[in-house]
């Protein structure tokens, strides 16, 4: 009986011993909370700037493909004016495909200016999705147009 009675006092002293060294006082709780919230606001501004700076840099990029798709949209349309003007040329036998064929890349190149217009004032985040697939849909325009020429 007395056996138990030491081993059970001294595994609570033990216990008590370990609780009151694990405890923290109040100051010390308080320094690590506001180092916490000094890192926190740290990783806040870095988080921040590295933002503006995307931002920045997709603003430049964004521009850049704008400028660069216009042209092409309208590079497109003078091709296809050119193929019209020719097909309505005397002395030149084309067929309705053809002026089909030309109707269609007509319209498909009216899109990708109407889809460049509504993606711009839509500020969507897809800004890679949405320049591969125009820059898709524009080379498939620019081949089309080869080819009727070509087959012509």
């Amino acid at each position: 009986m007395k056996k138990t009675i030491f081993i059970l006092s001294v595994a609570s002293v033990f216990t008590l011993g370990t609780f009151f060294i694990s405890c923290k006082t109040a100051a010390q709780k308080n320094v690590a909370k506001k180092e916490n919230v000094d890192e926190a606001k740290a990783d806040l501004k870095t988080a921040q700037n590295e933002v503006i700076i995307q931002n920045a840099e997709n603003a430049e990029e964004w521009n850049a493909f704008k400028m660069e798709s216009k042209t092409r949209v309208s590079d497109n349309n003078k091709r296809i004016a050119e193929l019209k003007v020719k097909m309505n040329e005397p002395g030149t036998n084309l067929d309705e495909a053809y002026a089909k064929r030309i109707s269609n890349l007509e319209q498909k190149n009216n899109e990708m200016d109407i889809s460049l217009q509504t993606f711009e004032n839509s500020k969507s985040s897809d800004w890679q999705i949405f320049k591969r697939d125009f820059n898709q849909g524009m080379d498939d325009i620019g081949q089309s147009l080869k080819d009727i020429v070509v087959k012509n």
